[in-house]
């Protein structure tokens, strides 16, 4: 059966909750999702969940589910090749979601520039909250 998303890529970028879930529901959808994890900094849902031993190991039961579905690779941003590795990526990808802090791939030197995602049109969709304190 055809889904939706069938042959669209999307580069997966994200971390905790917001942005993993929003790209797995793309998966569930028919997306080729590739998840891009730090190997000096994986995910924090790794390490979250209701079973103990599974979180201890760093496939905490967060992850297992928002990781469903999903292709992964480790790639160090901080690194040449790192970075090279993810423009290859994203030159193959339709949707890159990210929820990273505003300029972090600026600072790591991996900026994109959505025209040169795969001939298609491109979507990056904001998630980053800042939260701000309500009055007593």
């Amino acid at each position: 059966m055809e889904r939706p998303f069938d042959g669209i890529r999307v580069i997966d970028a994200t971390h905790v909750l917001a942005g993993p879930f929003a790209a797995y529901q793309l998966a569930l959808f028919g997306a080729d999702v590739i998840k891009v994890e730090d190997p000096n900094d994986p995910d924090q849902s790794r390490m979250s969940g209701s079973d103990r031993q599974l979180s201890r190991e760093g496939m905490g039961t967060y992850y297992l589910t928002q990781g469903a579905n999903k292709r992964s690779i480790a790639l160090d941003l901080k690194t040449v090749e790192g970075r090279e590795i993810f423009k290859r990526l994203i030159a193959t990808a339709d949707v890159l979601v990210e929820n990273y802090r505003p300029g972090a791939f600026d600072a790591l030197g991996a900026r994109y520039q959505p025209s040169a995602m795969a001939g298609r049109a491109a979507a990056r969709p904001p998630m980053t909250l800042w939260f701000r304190p309500r009055p007593a």
